[in-house]
């Protein structure tokens, strides 16, 4: 059994972080016990436990509920995603009047502008997300 969230109660699950919090803000605000005391108990640091009742006193118990963050916007649209994926499995840069017949980014970059009004920079990064495709290697002329 793995023990790492013993001592770093970031790994502790989030189902099971509701659990405690709901524990710990019930032994305050129901049963009349210390903050400092309950908290100890969880070896969590004291500001959670403030943070508990404060947002508990706002919202309910269902205010404990974790919040995943929102996270950033995806760079590549689905739309775009899509066309990538059908014009590099699908067609050669020689289709688009290009003189060669691998993909670059550049290629790639100024084809998105063309074909799709899209300028955000290609990157590796980016090519690696769209090239996970399931059984299609659009390099695969690269390899013989």
């Amino acid at each position: 059994m793995n023990t790492d969230w013993l001592n770093d109660g970031r790994k502790i699950p989030d189902e099971v972080m509701l659990y405690i919090r709901i524990m710990a803000v019930h032994a305050v605000r129901e049963l009349g016990q210390s903050p400092e005391e309950v908290i100890k108990v969880f070896n969590f640091n004291r500001h959670c436990i403030y943070d508990w009742l404060r947002q508990f006193d706002e919202g309910g118990y269902s205010a404990l509920e974790s919040i995943s963050a929102p996270g950033a916007e995806p760079l590549v649209t689905n739309a775009v995603d899509e066309w990538l994926k059908q014009t590099v499995t699908n067609m050669t840069p020689l289709d688009f009047e290009y003189d060669t017949n691998l993909w670059t980014c550049k290629i790639l970059g100024e084809l998105l502008k063309k074909e799709c009004n899209y300028s955000a920079k290609i990157n590796k990064k980016v090519l690696d997300t769209v090239f996970m495709i399931k059984n299609k290697n659009p390099f695969s002329q690269l390899n013989g």
